[in-house]
């Protein structure tokens, strides 16, 4: 009797001994894994946002159009821009595009291309931004609704575009010379 409370006693104290460290094991993990993902966004000198937009075209009569937004807040509030913002954090840059171009006119399923990047230091005055710039070609009576931070969205004659935000009409000429010959 003595020998089997023993092993049984051994048994039992063996398995909570396991499982206490494997709890500690995986409770440190965690606490090491929360550290490291919250040290991730600290970096002692500053670091510029990463932005995209959207250079949407559409042509028709011979004649080529710009899909605009107006913007519903500062900076630049109620002037015209590309539809685009911010990268998230997990987000693929693409991804990204794709998402903001929903979010503000409500057009899915077109293909996008990669223009080209615009950095300069002052394109944004609240902070220092990137933007990654996409194009694609649509067709003009597709279905868009403005929303998000859009108040209204409208397609502008590429040849008599109103005064733009930020270095948008930069990111239109170069659009412009990749896309219409």
């Amino acid at each position: 009797m003595f020998i089997k409370y023993s092993v049984i006693q051994l048994f039992s104290y063996s398995v909570i001994q396991l499982f206490s460290y494997s709890v500690i094991q995986l409770f440190s993990y965690s606490v090491i894994n929360q550290n490291k993902l919250s040290q991730m966004h600290t970096y002692k000198y500053p670091r510029p946002a990463l932005t995209v937009d959207n250079v949407i075209m559409a042509e028709e009569n011979g004649e080529w159009y710009i899909l605009l937004i107006q913007r519903k807040n500062e900076p630049f509030k109620n002037s015209w821009a590309l539809p685009g913002g911010f990268v998230d954090d997990n987000e693929l840059i693409e991804n990204a595009a794709l998402r903001e171009l929903w979010e503000e006119t409500g057009i899915t399923g077109i293909t996008l291309e990669f223009l080209n990047y615009f950095d300069e230091p002052d394109r944004d005055p609240r902070e220092r931004t990137i933007s990654m710039a996409f194009a694609g070609i649509v067709n003009k009576n597709i279905k868009m609704k403005a929303a998000s931070d859009a108040k209204k969205v409208e397609w502008f004659k590429i040849v008599k575009l109103p005064e733009l935000a930020f270095d948008h009409s930069k990111i239109i000429e170069q659009a412009k010379s990749k896309f219409i010959k």
